[in-house]
């Protein structure tokens, strides 16, 4: 079958996709057309990315002014203090961290959040995504942190949560 046409069993389906925002409610579209962007008299409103950002440093990441953005300041803890459970003074420093990042993104972002989360910033992010549906996840650092550790981050948030995933940091951002 030619790689161009859509299949004719596909063809007929139809897909519920959401109308562009004058009333409530979804479109009934066949799929063919879905699948090859003919959708006649459908103008779709440009969707906002949604990234959420682990500020693991209380650094800013360029290039969200067009994002619904989620900062999530992990609450880092020592091992001892965490065996210790001893997490009042991480959580002060990670509310530390969120008010800045997020009082700096408040100046260019229309929509931001935040909110302290888990000591494992894998785990802050996986808690953070039942509620907010990210299109990627930026992982905010300063210079002072192990390029190495950075790049293990990334590729284990990369490989767990199946998300485009970066860091960005003072005078660097790199893609792992």
């Amino acid at each position: 079958m030619n790689a161009s046409r859509p299949d004719p069993a596909v063809s007929d389906r139809i897909v519920r996709r959401r109308d562009d925002g004058r009333q409530r409610g979804s479109i009934d579209l066949p799929v063919r057309l879905v699948q090859r962007g003919e959708v006649p008299g459908f103008r779709e409103r440009h969707r906002r990315t949604n990234v959420i950002v682990v500020a693991i440093d209380p650094v800013v990441p360029a290039d969200l002014a067009h994002a619904e953005v989620l900062v999530v300041a992990p609450a880092l803890n020592s091992w001892l203090r965490h065996w210790l459970s001893d997490e009042d003074p991480a959580r002060r420093r990670a509310n530390e961290r969120l008010a800045v990042v997020v009082g700096e993104l408040q100046r260019v972002v229309e929509h931001v959040e935040g909110r302290v989360g888990d000591a494992d910033p894998l785990q802050a992010i996986a808690d953070a995504l039942p509620t907010f549906p990210a299109d990627e996840i930026v992982i905010s650092v300063g210079r002072e942190r192990s390029a190495e550790h950075v790049a293990d981050l990334v590729i284990r948030a990369r490989e767990r949560f199946a998300l485009p995933t970066s860091w960005a940091g003072d005078a660097r951002s790199m893609a792992a």
